[in-house]
């Protein structure tokens, strides 16, 4: 079977990527880059991926032109060191190559040498045991760098003495010079670099830098910084090119010495002789060839006159024919008959097999029409089911959030007009209670003042007769003696300076005084202790009243908020039940788009499709995916409609019969289009959490929910909102209390206020 070669892969250039010498690199600040390198690279000349793309498109290349069939390998030569990394991604994409390709392969082994360079200009091979082992063998060299040096080029010739049956040499870099360009072409070649030294990619200075992954330029600080390192080695160096130098010069001496020996007359005169003796010989030596080319000319002559003969002598016998020519001619044209006979049966048998492979072929290809229809009803079905459902649970979780905003606003709205009630309330009852407690403390002032203006009650009947007696001895004395009168207040004063124990008239007036105002005072004390008691009995009635209200509140706003809860569940239940059922429909369609997948995979290998188009068309060799499943069954459409007409033909050749007339129904005009996008209308998921919550948001709750997450989510949303109105309402409830104690505290305040405990008698109260 002939090779077939890709015509795209030999489009890839096999000559080197110019790299201009005016490109200065790339800034390091754009790679990440090893520390303790930094400070050492001036740019970054070649990024990784650029030198990974390149050897892929050489490897593809290479394995598009160089052909090896079994027993033959192609043996593989690594220059080491620097060409390790080089060649181990060469090799390894060769390989990725060799798996992908059906029609062919590659076989190679792998091969590790060292080169040695000594001052006689030879070259060391070191790493080969046996050489002579190459002789007749296809060889790929890969070196990392090839400069100005001649290494390469007497490489080669080395290698050549061996007689290797074809030599390929591929290189990473060839680097040119301003002033000479490089000395030798590989092959294949990924980069012609300017002449700047460079570093990376197992390219080192002094063994190091090979760890580094781009392709970096050197600093020129750097190369005596690295160069301290191998002073030892160096020296070591220097003494051995003395010696050499050494050496070198005595071989000169020897020469010039020699070069003077020569140049003696004796000397000449034998060179004279020697060189007449030396034309002559070259004289006879042309004669002599000049006679042998005349006898090759000749023979040939003759060679070519018996040839002719022959040729005359095969005709004639060939006409003639002999006595057995008739015999011969029969047994040739029975064979003839049996080879042709035996070429019609197995066509015959073929073509049969075809047949009946065609027929098992468009019923297989009936059922996966029908299993495709089937599969497209399922899939709508499940999809609808599953577009509902997303709808209701979005319409449950808007509902649930506009209906508790809805309550939360009503509660506020209702707690706004309560407290506005109550405060009204509160201010008409507070303000009530002062005019009642000024009118009881004007009231109590004026009989106050009416019993200080009065005298102590007595009975009437005595009084009258007190006062008639009074009267008639007041008329006595008058009339007898006037002087009677002084000595009675005399009398009654000298009583209550007995009983006061005061002689001094003056003190004792304004003593009773005080005493009056010291009344007076504790009087007024007391009626406002009275009032501020009055006052915080009724607050106290208040205050337990307005309990009693909010504890009745509270439980009916539980009740309410456990009846939510648990038609949430409920719903919830239900949607976890209907997610159960879509998810198990879900793995059943699953499991058919699995069998689909691997029958339509079958189909497409026996038939024989070519899987270059679709792999090159879809960019992937994943094989057969629910998303090219559709662009396979064109393929497949296509090429049974192939074979189809193919057969009908040779049916219509074989029957004599028009091609349309014998041409069966084709299954297609080739493959539909990609099916449509279905829009899916998800549910909100906006974090509603408290902001506080919010700010530890990490980055997996980035990710797209799952319906475990999405459910959870709407669960918490509930909680929080429910969580936060009654922390309002507690907040709230909190801000009420306040307000009596604040009441009941001014109200003591002003009780207290311009009232002296010690100055009002507590007997005056009443």
């Amino acid at each position: 079977m002939a090779e077939m070669k890709s015509p795209s892969k030999n489009l890839i250039q096999a000559d080197p990527l110019i790299i201009p010498d005016v490109f200065e690199g790339y800034s390091l600040t754009y790679f990440n880059l090893p520390l303790h390198y930094r400070d050492d690279l001036k740019s970054v000349l070649i990024p990784y991926g650029f030198v990974q793309d390149r050897i892929e498109s050489l490897a593809s290349r290479i394995f598009s032109d160089i052909h090896v069939n079994l027993p033959e390998q192609l043996i593989c030569l690594c220059v080491l060191k620097g060409g390790y990394r080089f060649f181990a991604d060469l090799i390894s994409k060769i390989q990725q190559e060799n798996r992908l390709q059906n029609i062919r392969s590659l076989p190679m082994s792998l091969e590790f040498i060292r080169l040695r360079n000594h001052l006689n200009n030879q070259l060391e091979i070191i790493g080969l045991s046996d050489l002579n082992r190459l002789k007749n063998r296809n060889l790929l060299i890969i070196q990392d760098i090839i400069d100005t040096d001649s290494t390469m080029i007497t490489l080669k010739q080395e290698l050549e003495k061996f007689q290797p049956k074809t030599m390929h040499v591929v290189s990473l870099f060839t680097k040119r010079q301003k002033d000479q360009p490089c000395v030798f072409k590989p092959d294949y070649c990924g980069f012609e670099i300017p002449d700047q030294f460079v570093v990376g990619y197992a390219l080192d200075y002094n063994e190091y830098f090979r760890d580094l992954e781009h392709i970096c330029i050197l600093k020129e600080s750097a190369f005596l910084k690295y160069n301290y390192h191998h002073s030892n080695s160096n020296i070591s160096q220097l003494r051995i090119q003395r010696k050499t130098l050494e050496q070198l010069t005595q071989e000169r001496d020897e020469l010039e010495k020699s070069f003077r020996l020569a140049e003696s007359l004796e000397n000449q005169k034998r060179d004279e002789e020697k060189t007449k003796k030396l034309q002559e010989l070259i004289r006879t030596k042309d004669h002599l060839q000049s006679d042998v080319q005349n006898e090759k000319s000749l023979s040939l002559e003759l060679d070519a006159e018996i040839r002719e003969w022959e040729k005359k002598v095969r005709s004639k016998q060939t006409e003639v024919g002999g006595a057995h020519a008739g015999v011969t001619f029969n047994a040739n044209v029975r064979k003839q008959e049996r080879v042709l006979e035996n070429r019609l049966d197995t066509a015959l048998k073929r073509f049969n097999s075809l047949l009946s492979a065609n027929g098992l072929l468009r019923s297989e290809i009936d059922n996966l029409r029908n299993e495709r229809e089937r599969y497209e009803n399922l899939s709508e079905k499940s999809e609808k089911e599953l577009r509902n459902l997303r709808l209701q649970l979005v319409e449950c979780i808007e509902h649930s959030v506009a209906s508790y905003e809805q309550r939360k606003d009503a509660n506020s709205k209702a707690i706004i007009l309560q407290n506005k009630a109550e405060s009204d309330k509160a201010a008409a009852e507070a303000e009530m209670r002062e005019l009642e407690r000024q009118i009881s403390h004007d009231r109590k002032l004026r009989d106050f003042m009416k019993l200080k203006a009065q005298e102590r009650h007595e009975d009437e009947d005595l009084v009258t007769y007190r006062k008639r007696k009074e009267a008639e001895a007041a008329e006595k004395r008058r009339k007898e003696k006037e002087e009677h009168s002084v000595e009675a207040y005399e009398s009654k004063f000298q009583q209550i300076q007995e009983i006061s124990g005061e002689h001094d008239l003056q003190k004792l007036v304004d003593k009773f005084i005080e005493v009056e105002d010291k009344n007076f005072a504790l009087f007024n004390y007391v009626n406002e202790l009275n009032n501020q008691i009055e006052t915080l009995q009724e607050e106290i009635a208040d205050i337990r009243n307005e309990i009693r209200h909010f504890e009745s509140q509270g439980v009916a706003l539980e009740d309410r908020q456990k009846r939510k809860v648990e038609e949430i569940e409920r719903k919830r239940h239900q949607a976890t039940i209907l997610a159960d059922e879509y998810e198990e429909k879900h793995r059943a369609t699953k499991a058919i788009l699995d069998e689909c997948r691997t029958g339509i995979d079958s189909i497409f290998k026996k038939i024989g499709c070519d899987r270059t188009q679709i792999d090159h068309l879809l960019q992937s060799h994943e094989g057969v995916t629910e998303d090219s499943m559709l662009r396979y069954l064109g393929i497949i459409e296509e090429r049974t409609n192939e074979l189809l007409t193919a057969q009908a033909t040779i049916s219509a050749k074989e029957q004599n019969i028009p091609l349309r007339e014998r041409a069966p129904n084709l299954i297609g005009d080739g493959p539909s289009g990609p099916p449509p996008n279905v829009p899916i209308h998800l549910p909100n998921t906006e974090d509603r959490r408290d902001p506080d919550d919010r700010e530890g948001k990490t980055e997996d709750e980035l990710k797209p929910l799952t319906r475990e997450e999405l459910k959870q989510r709407a669960i918490d949303h509930v909680r929080n909102l429910e969580k936060r109105a009654l922390q309002q309402e507690q907040s709230k409830y909190s801000d009420l209390l306040p307000t009596s104690r604040e009441k009941a505290t001014s109200g003591t305040t002003r009780a207290g206020i311009g009232a002296d405990p010690e100055k009002t008698s507590p007997t005056r109260v009443r």
